[in-house]
C-alpha cells in the first residue's frame, strides 16, 4: 500500500489524473516531483496515510503537479512527520489542518502554499505532540489569517518558519518548553 521513492519523478510524457487509494500508507521521496502534466490528484481519505516523504509533491522550476492538489488538506492522525518540502508550492490548497499526532514539520514543508487562508495546528488540544517547526515550514503562505497558537510542546521554531505570513491577527507562544526561536521566524 505505497507509492515508492521517485515513482513518477519528472513524469512529463503523458497527461494523467492521479487517484490515490484510501488504504495508501506511504508516499515516497520525490514520488510526484516535477510532474507538470498531472491534471489532478485526488485522495478521498488520508486517514491511513502514515508517511509523506521529502519533496513528494514539490514543484520543479515553478512548473508543477502540486498546483493540482486543491481544496482542503486534512492530514491523518497517523502521520507523525511531514518531511522537507512535502507540499512545497501547492498553490491551490485553501486549508491546512495538522493533527495533534504530528511531531515534526520539516523545512519548507508547506512553503509557498499561496492560496491557503487557514492553518489549523491543533494546539487547543492539550496533548498536541508537535515539537519542531523547521526553517521556512510555512514560508510565503501570505494569505493565512486568524490567530496563530503554537502548541505547548514546541521546542524549536526554525528561521523564516512563518516568513511573510502577515495575515495573523495574534500570536500565542508557550513559556513552558520553547527554547529556540530562530532568525526571522515571524518576519513579514
Amino acid at each position: 500500500n505505497y507509492i515508492g521513492d521517485y515513482s513518477f519523478y519528472n513524469c512529463n510524457e503523458v497527461n494523467f489524473n492521479v487517484y490515490l487509494r484510501s488504504d495508501l500508507n506511504y508516499l515516497g521521496e520525490f514520488a510526484f516531483y516535477g510532474c507538470k502534466n498531472i491534471k489532478s490528484i485526488e485522495m478521498t481519505n488520508w486517514d491511513n496515510l502514515i508517511s509523506i516523504k521529502k519533496s513528494c509533491f514539490e514543484s520543479k522550476n515553478d512548473v508543477n503537479c502540486s498546483e493540482n492538489i486543491s481544496g482542503n488538506l486534512w492530514l491523518s492522525r497517523n502521520i507523525k512527520r511531514i518531511e522537507e518540502k512535502a507540499f512545497c508550492g501547492c498553490s491551490s490548497i485553501n486549508d491546512i489542518s495538522i493533527s495533534e499526532e504530528v511531531e515534526y514539520i520539516g523545512s519548507k514543508a508547506f512553503c509557498n502554499c499561496s492560496s491557503c487562508t487557514k492553518l489549523g495546528i491543533y494546539s487547543e488540544i492539550e496533548n498536541s505532540k508537535l515539537k519542531v517547526i523547521e526553517d521556512g515550514a510555512f514560508y510565503g503562505c501570505s494569505k493565512i489569517s486568524g490567530d496563530l497558537v503554537i502548541p505547548k510542546k514546541v521546542e524549536f521554531i526554525g528561521s523564516e518558519a512563518f516568513y511573510n505570513c502577515a495575515g495573523f491577527t495574534s500570536l500565542s507562544l508557550s513559556q513552558n518548553i520553547l527554547t529556540n526561536i530562530s532568525y526571522r521566524a515571524f518576519y513579514g
